[in-house]
C-alpha cells in the first residue's frame, strides 16, 4: 500500500508557494513589527503622562493610579506582550 502525506514538504522548499508569497510575508512581518514597536515604545511613556499628570495636578491622584496605571496600563501592557509573541511566532514560521 503506497500511502501519500497528507502535506508535502515540498511545497516549503525554493519554487514552492512560500516562494511564490514571500512579497505577502514580508509586509506581515513589517506591519507587525511595527505595530508592536509602537505599543512597546509607547508603554512608558503611558506610565510618565500618568505619573506626571498626577503631580503636576491635571488630574487627581486616583485617576493617575487607578485608571491610568491600573486599568489602562495593565491593559496597553499585556496587549503589547501578545503583540510581540505573534510577532515572534510569525517571523519563526
Amino acid at each position: 500500500m503506497d500511502r501519500k502525506p497528507v502535506v508535502s514538504l515540498a511545497s516549503f522548499y525554493p519554487g514552492g508557494w512560500m516562494e511564490d508569497h514571500k512579497h505577502f510575508f514580508r509586509k506581515v512581518i513589517d506591519v507587525s513589527v511595527g505595530i508592536s514597536g509602537s505599543v512597546v515604545l509607547a508603554i512608558p511613556i503611558w506610565f510618565l503622562i500618568a505619573a506626571l499628570g498626577t503631580q503636576w495636578g491635571f488630574w487627581d491622584w486616583q485617576t493617575g493610579l487607578e485608571q491610568m496605571t491600573h486599568v489602562w496600563g495593565m491593559r496597553l501592557v499585556a496587549t503589547g506582550l501578545v503583540l510581540v509573541v505573534l510577532t515572534f511566532l510569525i517571523i519563526a514560521a
